[in-house]
């Protein structure tokens, strides 16, 4: 395509593919790609730095921070969080702590199951999302039952039901292990939800205005402290307010214009 003058902007959102297979080999190809490339998409300046370095670019003039745009508007979002408990079957006076999402290696669900058994905090922890192989499904729903604090939903969860999970969270939490730009936690601000997530890549970017609630990577302490303090945080619905705010600024118009220019 470049030897017949055709342009490639490339949108990268990892530093790795996310199962960390064949990483050398993948690196190598990156590079490869981000010479070749006429210009590279990121999402933040963190990321910049990051693949900057990591792809050893040199004219750095090629590589752009154009964010993600955000989800409002792409699921149903009709329902209040009472509705969504009811529907659930979660205690309406219940702290509801939810993880969504597919659930892989590396988003670190497991971790975060580890954590809210080691804790004593009183609250519900929803594990909402389709398990990527056995073993993380047999982990999971194994740790749930000797608690009956966790509850699993272990399931691809339709377009149409997403509105429940999120409607009924009061706080969302996305331990990642390693994370350069993250679409859930989008998908959380778009709901107009807190969200619990290490500071790494572009999360500290993303949540600038409320840091309280980001954690020390690889930290799972820290983590477990963080989820406690946020169990009884009285202003977490003018966070997830600043939130959507942040969400309704990230204009899929706006990323149009700025991707084509």
């Amino acid at each position: 395509l470049r030897l017949t003058g055709i342009n490639l902007l490339w949108t990268v959102h990892n530093k790795y593919n996310h199962e960390r297979e064949h990483r050398d080999i993948a690196l190598f190809i990156s590079r490869i790609l981000s010479a070749d490339c006429t210009d590279i998409k990121v999402e933040c300046d963190s990321a910049k730095r990051t693949i900057e370095d990591l792809f050893n670019i040199d004219n750095r003039s090629k590589v752009h921070v154009i964010p993600e745009g955000n989800y409002i508007n792409a699921y149903q979002d009709e329902i209040n969080r009472s509705t969504a408990r009811k529907r659930l079957d979660v205690d309406q006076s219940s702290f509801v702590f939810v993880y969504f999402g597919q659930i892989r290696k590396y988003k670190g669900v497991e971790k975060l199951i580890q954590t809210f058994l080691n804790s004593d905090v009183r609250a519900k922890l929803l594990i909402v999302g389709n398990p990527s192989d056995d073993i993380i499904e047999h982990y999971i729903s194994s740790k749930s039952k000797t608690d009956e604090r966790i509850i699993t939903e272990l399931r691809y969860i339709p377009d149409d039901e997403v509105q429940y999970y999120l409607r009924a969270a009061d706080v969302t939490v996305f331990p990642y292990n390693d994370i350069l730009t993250s679409g859930s936690a989008l998908l959380a601000m778009s709901f107009g939800r807190p969200v619990i997530a290490p500071s790494m890549g572009c999360i500290p970017e993303l949540l600038s205005n409320q840091d309280a609630l980001l954690y020390q990577s690889g930290q799972t302490e820290n983590l477990k402290q963080i989820i406690k303090h946020a169990r009884t945080r009285e202003d977490l619905d003018s966070i997830g307010q600043e939130n959507m705010d942040k969400a309704q600024s990230l204009s899929w118009n706006d990323i149009a214009a700025q991707t084509i220019e």
